[in-house]
């Protein structure tokens, strides 16, 4: 034995003192001076010094030995609680939260309190009401159904909405008005996306359709507004150029690479390769076709008898069609041809007898036009369908010439059409003549080398393309007039996806920027803040646009604190809990607590330190661990003693925190409040950012990081330490890469993976508030790169026996808990939320999972493999996971299919039923 300085104890010979030694990095301190056994042994040895003819006797014992007994009791209590003790005294050892607390509190650390989820929220409004708004009032309380692992939630919306029945679920478009005759360069993309009968988009050509339709605006100038001048131009970065002579108009070379696809509403057009359709783009105020036209040679035909369409396509010049704001070019088809009279005649040499006097050979004479039959032809044969037409619906015929390499073309509209006796060129029959507006050149035509096109009449062009599969892009094509909607509001976009296993839903958050409404086309175009993060099968879209934010958390009536008495550090509790938290605009959490005295409203604050910010009149918010629900309002001193009175300290605020508001699409279905008109509610999306007050193990890791970092990033690691500190996200690793690229050797930067606490795909939202964080931490002028996580979605079944004396349904919600990603009702984290970046999944971890739940006697996994893998592929040994990945489980009862990683625990044998 030995006294404090170390001296031995008279008498104690022998007995050396115990001297606790402790490494570094042990999880516990070793302060222990001894045990019973050892006490015990100590004290009977020195007793035998101080007592010479005292022996310790097993069979009979004595008082001696009862006291040594008592004593070495007393010891080994006394010396467990002080290693108890000290354990507490540090943060790497201490097992007490509220010992982590208060150590946090010496150096400046405020554990987190918790985040409230926030949702979005459809809102279903009777179809009764349609054609008015429904006002849904902000703090409008909606909430889930009780379930066997979560108790009933409540849910507040965030801000006032004006609903409508017409917004409930908006369909897309699975046609849009489509520019048949833009540009060749936007166009023709689209013209092998959109032909009737062709094979589908690839995912290349969806890729360039949304780059065109979104980008340049060509595809659908009628949505995205493009060139609507006056008059004939020129394609882009080509020079203006007059307009043609109409006298010198030639159809384009056959052998161009420039083709049109232009599509006719109907089948069975009687149109054929080879034949000529006319162009008219220019027209009066009548809508009645003016000008030459352009005569174009269709090149191929093609029939989509199921869609009612025939696309035609032809050779073109380049030319740049223009016409007026909302008028289409008409496209007319030449149904007859001809041949001048006289085209057939015998050649002038072969005549018999000498011709008459003044008599000019026809076969040099290049049209024989007579003057007064400029305004007249006639034909070789009678042409039944030939007609004049009227003002409203002109008829038009064409003189080709083909001798020439150019093929050039004049238009002449008809004013008259009958038939005839005609003789002439030593012929002589009945024929049909044209009687036209203007006058057929004397010397352009040759009658030999001549053809007439005729018999005009206007196709019905079909300007709704289909849209092209899947639907992607920052622009939404809707079904209808929608005027009511306004930029700036949330909606969301969610389509069904069929899988091997079933249907799955895909559903993401959109914001609105523009709305404009197609009166003519009956067509609403909304443009997108952002583009669709995921591909969507249009036909099975849909747009849900009576959407609002609401938060986890219900307020409580208002509520009286307590008197205020006037003296320093007063406390009151709340009566409720858990205070409700919300992340502000810059990321960092507020509670929704709003205390007054007398009236006036006091401020909170982080701390009861002055930091000079404020001018006495503030409070602190403390949240003691223990079984009391409700938060600690602490006032402190000089100016923040709250006043002596009665009754005087009031408070109002909400309740309802962390992971129970985690809850999944369609997890939110019950109306709290009656709101007329409102006939259901529901949130397409799981509900994001819930977070459970900081534990223990987050308060080991963050207190000291705070002490590194003095919230301040300058080293790699000051950035992980950050974004750890930031609420929601659970993972993060920053590490250095080349800027923008390998082999840019333009610098480095940071680049900062994280990953949210609910596995959910990082929100622009959230990543906004994220690098606001950072930035006001760190130097900007260093690159930062903010990542989300890879999700590696798995499929895992596990098939296990229970031993008879465990109930199978708290069994097997057990083993669930202790593999998926939350938190186990023992307080440790399930084994996949165990995996960091870039670890794998591998099957014994599974086995060594699940085997340690009490009452598992036996398991077998039968399925462990990527998720989207059809058929029943042998189970895996190991699921490779890229270094930024994350193994994902959501187990989302909406994901029918299983895309984003499922669990199924089934029962073997064993167990007793429930």
């Amino acid at each position: 034995m030995a006294r404090t300085d170390g001296s031995p104890v008279a008498g104690a010979a022998g007995v050396q003192a115990r001297r606790p030694e402790n490494l570094p990095g042990r999880s516990r301190v070793n302060y222990r001076l001894g045990t019973f056994e050892t006490f015990r042994r100590a004290m009977l040895d020195d007793l035998s010094l101080q007592l010479p003819g005292w022996h310790e006797s097993e069979s009979a014992p004595d008082r001696a030995t009862a006291l040594v007994d008592a004593w070495a009791y007393l010891a080994d209590s006394a010396s467990l609680y002080a290693e108890l003790v000290a354990n507490e005294a540090f943060v790497g050892t201490a097992t007490q939260l509220d010992s982590l607390q208060r150590l946090a509190r010496l150096v400046g650390y405020r554990p987190g309190p918790g985040s409230a989820a926030r949702v979005l929220l459809a809102l279903t409004i009777d179809p009764a009401r349609a054609g008015e708004a429904v006002t849904v009032r902000r703090g409008t309380r909606v909430g889930g159904r009780a379930a066997p692992d979560r108790l009933p939630v409540v849910f507040e919306t965030d801000q006032a909405v004006a609903a409508r029945a017409e917004h409930n679920s908006i369909p897309l478009a699975a046609a849009g008005p489509a520019d048949q005759f833009a540009p060749l360069g936007a166009l023709a993309a689209v013209a092998a996306l959109t032909t009737p009968g062709a094979p589908g988009p690839s995912a290349g050509q969806t890729a360039d359709f949304n780059r065109i339709a979104n980008d340049l605006g060509l595809v659908f100038p009628l949505l995205a507004g493009a060139l609507l001048q006056t008059g004939r131009h020129p394609a882009p970065g080509r020079p203006p150029t007059p307009p043609p002579d109409p006298a010198e108009q030639a159809l384009p070379d056959a052998t161009s690479d420039l083709r049109r696809t232009v599509h006719v509403a109907g089948t069975g057009m009687r149109l054929r390769a080879g034949g000529h359709v006319l162009v008219f783009d220019r027209f009066d105020e009548d809508g009645v076709p003016v000008g030459e036209g352009l005569l174009r040679e269709i090149a191929e035909v093609r029939e989509d008898r199921r869609a009612g369409l025939t696309a035609l396509t032809w050779v073109e010049d380049g030319t740049v069609y223009a016409t007026a704001p909302g008028t289409a070019p008409a496209v007319y088809a030449l149904r007859e041809t001809a041949l001048p009279f006289g085209a057939g005649a015998p050649r002038f040499a072969d005549m018999p007898k000498p011709p008459p006097q003044g008599f000019t050979d026809w076969d040099v004479d290049p049209g024989r036009w007579l003057p007064d039959e400029a305004f007249v032809l006639h034909l070789d044969t009678v042409v039944a369908a030939a007609a004049a037409g009227n003002d409203a619906d002109p008829r038009f015929a064409v003189l080709l010439d083909v001798s020439g390499a150019r093929r050039l073309y004049r238009t002449f509209r008809l004013t008259g059409a009958d038939t005839v006796m005609h003789l002439d060129f030593a012929l002589q029959g009945r024929v049909t003549r044209l009687r036209l507006a203007s006058a057929v050149p004397a010397t352009r035509f040759l009658r030999r080398a001549t053809t007439v096109l005729l018999c005009s009449q206007r196709l019905p062009l079909d300007d709704r393309r289909p849209l092209p599969e899947p639907l992607g892009g920052d622009r939404l094509l809707l079904a209808g007039q929608y005027p009511d909607l306004t930029p700036g509001q949330s909606a969301v976009v969610t389509s069904t996806v069929a899988g091997e296993r079933g249907e799955s839903t895909l559903t993401e958050a959109v914001s609105v920027e523009e709305v404009r409404v197609l009166d003519a086309s009956n067509l609403t175009l909304v443009t997108l803040r952002a583009p669709l993060t995921r591909l969507h099968q249009r036909s099975r879209t849909e747009l849900l646009a009576n959407v609002v934010a609401a938060s986890h958390g219900e307020t409580a009536p208002a509520e009286t604190l307590g008197s205020g008495d006037g003296t320093a550090w007063q406390t009151f509790r709340l009566r409720r809990g858990p205070l409700t938290y919300l992340p502000d605009s810059e990321g960092m959490l507020r509670s929704t607590l709003q205390v007054s005295v007398n009236g006036v409203r006091w401020t909170e604050r982080a701390t009861s330190a002055d930091d000079g910010t404020s001018e006495g009149a503030a409070f602190t918010v403390e949240h003691p661990p223990g079984d009391a629900p409700g938060a600690v309002v602490r006032f402190g001193d000089g100016n923040s003693r709250p006043p002596t009175g009665r009754d005087n300290v009031a408070a109002t605020y909400r309740c309802g925190l962390g992971s129970d508001g985690a809850v999944p699409p369609g997890g939110v279905t019950r109306l709290v409040d009656a709101v007329p008109g409102l006939r259901a509610v529901t949130n397409p999306l799981p509900a994001e950012g819930a977070a459970d007050p900081e534990t223990a193990d987050g308060i080991r890791r963050n207190a000291p990081a705070s002490l590194r970092t003095l919230n301040r990033a300058v080293s790699v690691t000051d950035h992980t330490e950050l974004a750890l500190a930031f609420p929601g996200i659970a993972r993060a690793r920053a590490s250095t890469a080349p800027a923008g690229g390998e082999g840019l050797g333009v610098g480095t930067e940071i680049r900062l993976t994280v990953a949210r606490a609910d596995r959910q795909p990082l929100t622009g939202d959230h990543l906004t508030r994220l690098r606001r964080y950072l930035d006001a931490r760190r130097d900007a002028n260093q690159p930062l790169r903010i990542v989300d996580f890879t999700p590696v979605p798995a499929d895992v079944t596990v098939v296990v026996d229970l031993d008879d004396r465990y109930g199978r349904r708290t069994t097997l919600a057990a083993v669930r808990a202790a593999l998926v990603q939350r938190t186990g009702p023992d307080g440790s984290p399930g084994h996949l939320a165990t995996l960091g970046f870039g670890e794998a999944l591998r099957v014994s971890g599974v086995y060594a999972a699940a085997q340690a739940v009490p009452g598992v006697t036996r398991v077998v996994v039968t399925r462990l493999c990527a998720a989207g893998a059809a058929g029943e592929p042998a189970p895996l040994d190991v699921l490779p996971v890229p270094a930024t990945g994350l193994v994902l489980v959501a187990d989302d009862p909406a994901d029918g299919a299983g895309l984003r990683g499922r669990l199924t625990v089934l029962l073997g044998t064993g167990g007793y039923a429930e």
